[in-house]
């Protein structure tokens, strides 16, 4: 497991970091919903204060040779290409590129690693990650799970010489596992809650938005007891689940239809509570 560390400078009370977690985009299906996913893509880019995690799943990564393969279910852009694996990944990082000095962390899909494990593909680690991120892609390579440590530090500008400083540590994990209803999407989340350290943990691979609040109580600075709370959160999908005139994985394993987009966490720099936007 892999730690990645930032350091968070503010310059004071009420500013707040904004945290995206994209994953679960598919993209190269046809039902990915693209232009919701470049409208996120363009709010984090145009926000100062935003942050994003990926999830994992960022394309399809199902080629023609594969059982699976539906050429009805390839995005427009896919139609006459010879390698729909590299058309997908072309096409999210020039997505990516857009936000890549805003990205925490990248976690790995299950797609991603099918592709690795069975067809021997890297789509991601030494061509993906490299492309987007350059000499950073091995800071932010984080498997299918890892922490992510955000140091926020607040400058004090005048009358003081000393920073401000406080740890906020992000458990996220791919996903794992089958399931239809939230109560066994909630379970993964009591378990990641019970088994890491954390104030949030993200999960992905489920496609739903499921968000779990606890508080804990711990020693602080002076030995003083603070309350805390604590959020684990699904981090949804873009793939939509049901569109009309064609028929769905999901409905053809008895699923229910979910929305499409992803949550958002917010941060208070100073006090590190938090609000989740669904």
């Amino acid at each position: 497991m892999r730690v990645v560390s930032h350091r968070v400078l503010y310059p004071e009370r009420g500013c707040c970091l904004r945290i995206v977690p994209l994953g679960d985009l598919h993209l190269g299906h046809a039902n990915c919903d693209e232009e919701l996913l470049d409208g996120k893509i363009a709010s984090i880019a145009s926000d100062p204060w935003a942050r994003w995690i990926g999830m994992g799943d960022y394309y399809e990564c199902i080629g023609r040779q594969d059982k699976r393969h539906r050429e009805s279910c390839y995005a427009p852009w896919l139609h006459g290409e010879d390698d729909v694996f590299v058309g997908q990944r072309k096409r999210w990082e020039a997505k990516a590129k857009l936000i890549a000095d805003k990205c925490l962390g990248m976690i790995q899909g299950n797609h991603e690693a099918w592709v690795r494990d069975r067809l021997g593909l890297d789509v991601m680690y030494s061509t993906m990650l490299e492309n987007v991120f350059g000499e950073r892609s091995y800071e932010l390579a984080l498997g299918v799970h890892g922490f992510i440590r955000l140091t926020f530090e607040r400058e004090f500008t005048t009358g003081r010489s000393t920073s401000r400083r406080r740890n906020f540590d992000i458990y996220a994990h791919h996903g794992f596992g089958g399931g239809d209803l939230a109560g066994g999407k909630a379970l993964k989340l009591e378990r990641l809650i019970a088994r890491y350290e954390a104030r949030l943990y993200l999960m992905g691979h489920t496609h739903d938005t499921v968000v779990l609040s606890r508080r804990r109580v711990r020693l602080g600075v002076k030995n003083r007891l603070e309350d805390c709370d604590v959020r684990a959160v699904n981090t949804g999908s873009f793939l939509r689940s049901v569109v009309d005139g064609q028929q769905m994985y999901a409905e053809e394993k008895g699923l229910q239809p979910l929305p499409v987009g992803c949550p958002e966490i917010n941060v208070d720099c100073e006090t590190q509570e938090m609000t989740v936007s669904v």
